[in-house]
């Protein structure tokens, strides 16, 4: 048994016994051949395993504020489906703000400083007492 100073994580046997314990623990030794190499693999050897990986599709968003639409890939969870301008039927995903509609993003939102002068009103009542 030996221990790994990269990664500390103990190892039974070697790399020969199993060729995919360096991906495994995540580290490949070097060798006086070369440098450090994950060892290649053939896509057979990744077979996931069946219900227990997310739904991860493209799912279309909307704002309904502001009706605005994005395509982008998730894993949420949705009950509508919509059909886009191009042929595809989407999941739909309703949003109440987004990026488009935010006051942060569209620049409409109102600083503190501009309100009334209440920082202001604030620094000369308080500002004093903690100097």
């Amino acid at each position: 048994m030996a221990c790994s100073a990269a990664t500390g994580l103990l190892r039974h046997g070697t790399e020969a016994d199993d060729p995919h314990r360096a991906i495994i623990l995540g580290f490949a030794e070097s060798t006086l051949d070369g440098p450090a190499r994950l060892p290649q693999s053939n896509d057979k050897d990744f077979i996931m395993r069946e219900g227990i990986h997310p739904n991860y599709r493209e799912v279309c968003f909307v704002d309904l504020s502001n009706g605005f639409k994005f395509v982008t890939r998730s894993c949420v969870n949705t009950k509508e489906m919509v059909k886009m301008d191009d042929g595809r039927e989407l999941p739909l995903f309703k949003l109440d703000t987004s990026s488009e509609s935010h006051p942060f993003y569209t620049g409409t939102q109102k600083s503190v400083d501009n309100m009334g002068g209440r920082v202001e009103k604030f620094r000369n009542r308080f500002g004093k007492v903690a100097r």
